[in-house]
């Protein structure tokens, strides 16, 4: 059953990357496929756009993006954006909930809150001050391309890659949602 979903995943990340290796590629992908992911979010200091109007506490599906120290976070902020209109666009708000984790080791704090406060978004921000998240699933690659992956109901990765870089990976969001509202909230092969 998993092996479809692994499957999946490896034609997904194949897509997504250039000229890397075969062997690095899929040694990073078994690392994040089918892994439990530790959300440790008491650990972080939780921000929000005071416009926050909807609290989707009750989404069946966590997508991490995670964004990491070689990343620039305040790139990433400015498409924060992005993240609710796939859900809308898709019709998976009611589904699925963004979480977006900046590891704010070597960012400039002042200058991130500044931006997070020019931007509208009605997902949670994770300022991960401590490298909390790594620290919790150093099956985590640093290769950025890994970093955005989508959990069933019990925080498992069944689907890796960014949908707002990829239409491929977005068309395989949209079924993996499918399959797993049609199967209590986990993923399970249709062969």
């Amino acid at each position: 059953m998993r092996d479809i979903g692994i499957i999946l995943a490896i034609v997904t990340t194949s897509f997504i990357i250039g000229c890397r290796g075969v062997h690095n590629r899929d040694t990073d992908l078994e690392l994040v496929i089918s892994s439990h992911i530790h959300l440790p979010l008491s650990e972080m200091e939780k921000f929000y756009n005071n416009r926050l109007i909807d609290n989707q506490e009750s989404t069946l599906y966590k997508l991490v993006h995670y964004v990491d120290t070689k990343s620039c976070s305040i790139c990433e902020l400015k498409a924060l954006y992005q993240w609710d209109d796939l859900l809308i666009n898709n019709n998976l708000k009611k589904y699925v909930r963004v979480y977006c984790i900046i590891d704010m080791r070597t960012q400039n704090r002042e200058d991130l809150i500044n931006a997070l406060n020019e931007t509208y978004f009605s997902q949670d921000v994770y300022l991960d001050t401590l490298g909390v998240f790594l620290k919790h699933n150093d099956n985590i690659p640093s290769n950025q391309l890994y970093h955005t992956f989508f959990l069933d109901k019990n925080d498992n990765v069944v689907l890796v890659g960014n949908p707002l870089n990829n239409t491929y990976v977005e068309e395989l969001l949209v079924k993996t949602v499918d399959n797993m509202n049609r199967n209590e909230g986990v993923y399970i092969s249709d062969n």
